[in-house]
């Protein structure tokens, strides 16, 4: 089951959030995923594939920081948090073809 984990971002800024990812109370090994993706949305429900989604994977905005410890940084762009409110995000791991989510929740844009 995935960690639910809010986060408060504020607005029109470029943070770089840190995430530690497990499974089952233990890390995750970020060395055996094939793919690892984070998604900001509108809405829970909104599809990963609407325009209005932002994508990160490795190499284009998410850097992981020690693999065995299942941490990694992503870094979301200012474009994604122009307007305060509340949004959606998930980040899923690619492992052995299987896609797991591992954390999500809501995220709360800061008006500054």
């Amino acid at each position: 089951m995935a960690t639910y984990l809010e986060l408060e971002l504020d607005q029109n800024t470029d943070p770089d959030v840190e995430l530690t990812l497990t499974q089952g109370g233990a890390a995750l090994d970020l060395a055996s995923a094939s793919a690892l993706e984070l998604y900001l949305k509108p809405h829970r429900t909104t599809a990963d594939t609407d325009l209005a989604v932002t994508k990160l994977t490795v190499g284009t905005g998410i850097s992981i920081t020690d693999a065995g410890a299942g941490t990694c940084v992503a870094s979301i762009p200012a474009a994604a948090l122009a307007v305060a409110g509340l949004k959606w995000w998930r980040i899923d791991a690619v492992i052995s073809g299987k896609r797991r989510t591992a954390m999500c929740g809501v995220v709360h844009v800061a008006d500054t």
